[in-house]
């Protein structure tokens, strides 16, 4: 998990510990305190080491921020930065900076996600890559989607401490000789073409046992070509998936 810089840091211990009681503050002060902490995987020694941390802050905090600090509270406020913060980037896709966006924090990962997260300027924009009907959860990824599976699982537990299971991930890989997104694909494209050519082969045993040999075996190989056509076919590349 990525640490939070220090400006991140500060804003953040002013936010919690100065307990402003404006309705804004206090709506925000909520909406920050019900992000996820993941703090059952931390190790004492790195509670160790955010407390130094914290202390290396103080010349940073009012008088005020000091007789109410306390450890816990900075434990989770460290827990939180770390679980929820984006990395900010440029046009270029370069790293800036670190933010807390309390309405993108909401948003769950996905190896196959419907939207994109970007940046213009310091405002996180979420953009739709597919449809999305009504009712349906809005997903983004937290990593490299064109990292290969096991980099792709190793940073999603490092960093966020999820053990991905989706469909993607359990195809290690799911067409021998393709990449892990043009096998999805290849897979996604099969399985749905099994379904209609299980129809056809229903079909071709009605027909074979009426006596109509012709008319089953003209079916028979439509079926075939339609597989050899489905074995060239072209799968989308990782930049068209965007």
């Amino acid at each position: 998990m990525p640490l939070p810089t220090m400006d991140l840091l500060i804003q953040a211990f002013h936010l919690i510990f100065l307990k402003d009681e404006g309705e804004d503050s206090i709506r925000l002060r909520d909406s920050f305190a019900s992000l996820c902490t993941n703090e059952q995987h931390w190790t004492n020694e790195e509670k160790t080491s955010f407390s130094q941390v914290a202390g290396a802050l103080k010349p940073f905090f009012s008088d005020e921020m000091l007789e109410k600090f306390r450890f816990d509270d900075m434990i989770k406020t460290f827990f939180r930065l770390g679980s929820n913060a984006f990395t900010i980037s440029d046009e270029e896709i370069r790293p800036v900076g670190s933010g807390i966006f309390l309405l993108g924090s909401m948003l769950n990962h996905s190896c196959c996600p419907n939207s994109v997260q970007v940046f213009e300027g310091k405002t996180l924009v979420v953009k739709a890559v597919e449809r999305i009907d009504v009712g349906e959860e809005i997903e983004i990824s937290y990593v490299e989607l064109a990292d290969p599976t096991s980099r792709r699982r190793a940073k999603l537990f490092s960093d966020y401490y999820i053990q991905c299971e989706c469909h993607r991930c359990l195809c290690i890989p799911p067409i021998r000789g393709y990449s892990d997104v043009e096998g999805l694909k290849k897979m996604d494209a099969l399985e749905s073409n099994i379904v209609a050519l299980d129809g056809q082969s229903s079909e071709i045993g009605r027909l074979k046992n009426e006596g109509k040999f012709d008319v089953a075996l003209a079916l028979c190989l439509e079926g075939i070509e339609h597989w050899k056509r489905l074995g060239k076919g072209k799968s989308l590349s990782c930049a068209q998936l965007y």
